[in-house]
């Protein structure tokens, strides 16, 4: 879906997150992808580093 033509992303929109601990994600983006009379919403979590 990413890199079909029959599909347009829409802006990004970004924000932080609500977090309890400092596990959970600090910031998330999404977007709309329109095809049509058809659409998607995507979202995306940005995970904080995993230290090993």
């Amino acid at each position: 879906m990413f890199s079909n033509p029959e599909w347009q992303r829409g802006p990004f929109e970004t924000g932080l997150c609500h977090r309890d601990s400092n596990a959970q994600p600090l910031a998330a983006r999404r977007s709309r992808f329109f095809s049509g009379n058809h659409s998607l919403l995507v979202g995306e979590y940005f995970l904080p580093t995993l230290i090993g």
